[in-house]
């Protein structure tokens, strides 16, 4: 995502949740764009459940029988 398709592909997202489509994993890390990112999820309904914590990791993830690690063809990192 960037400045100019956040509002858009956020919107898709809430879209898909709602149709049962849940990405498999979506984390928000210092360097995500737009920066105010964790804002513009709270503003469409999101909430933020590490808010107020000492060192605030917001994350979304799926139970680990869910979840299908991503390996880019060639490369010794699985993701």
């Amino acid at each position: 995502m960037n400045e100019e398709n956040a509002e858009t592909e956020l919107r898709a997202l809430i879209q898909g949740i709602r149709d049962g489509r849940v990405p498999q994993i979506w984390h928000v890390t210092p360097d995500t764009t737009p920066e105010n990112m964790i804002d513009i999820m709270k503003r469409n309904g999101f909430k933020d459940l590490s808010e107020g914590a000492s060192e605030p990791e917001p994350t979304m993830s799926l139970h680990k029988n869910d979840f299908v690690p991503y390996e880019e063809k060639g490369s010794p990192i699985i993701c």
